[in-house]
């Protein structure tokens, strides 16, 4: 199969997510860098792995009493800003860099790390169980693949979506002629 026409790649790693459109010409010879429009957004795996932190392990629907990652004062945060205790809180699919690096800085922390690992390891599990019963120390999590696809995932392929549109708005291409899609990365 000889691919060729307009073809979309999408490459999502750990903290980027890059999307590229290449109308591939029939003799791939003739390609060149040229032929590519790309657009990226600082929103991938290790975000991701955030997000399941504040939008599951530290939600008040599933949070254990106690379970805080401040250990230091911490500014005063925005009120239209999801927040455990006084941590600032990225909203789930977006890249809020600032808000990321604070979070970050916290997840440093021995608890933090552990909350990191658990976080990657539930992308995996939930990708082929309904359900998981985390248990980390002394708290425990009942966690949903519904809820990782609805808190987290959802959120990102509207992040996705909404550079995507960008994208083909300013190449002038319509979604209907993307003839083929290639995804690469971890978190693709």
């Amino acid at each position: 199969v000889a691919y060729q026409g307009e073809t979309l790649i999408i490459h999502a790693g750990a903290a980027t997510t890059e999307l590229g459109l290449v109308d591939l010409p029939e003799n791939l010879e003739d390609l060149t860098s040229s032929h590519f429009a790309c657009r990226s957004f600082a929103y991938a795996g290790n975000a991701i792995d955030q997000d399941i932190i504040c939008q599951m392990l530290l939600h008040p629907e599933y949070k254990t009493d106690n379970l805080s990652l401040n250990t230091q004062p911490f500014e005063p945060v925005q009120e239209n800003r999801p927040r455990s205790n006084d941590l600032e809180l990225p909203l789930p699919g977006e890249p809020d860099l600032r808000i990321r690096y604070r979070l970050q800085r916290h997840l440093e922390s021995p608890l933090g790390q552990m909350l990191l690992e658990a976080a990657k390891h539930l992308k995996l599990i939930l990708q082929d169980q309904d359900g998981f019963t985390l248990e980390l120390e002394e708290y425990r999590w009942v966690l949903q693949r519904q809820d990782l696809e609805n808190r987290i995932y959802q959120p990102f392929i509207q992040s996705l979506n909404r550079e995507l549109n960008g994208l083909l708005v300013r190449q002038g291409i319509a979604v209907e002629a993307i003839r083929q899609v290639i995804c690469t990365g971890g978190t693709a």
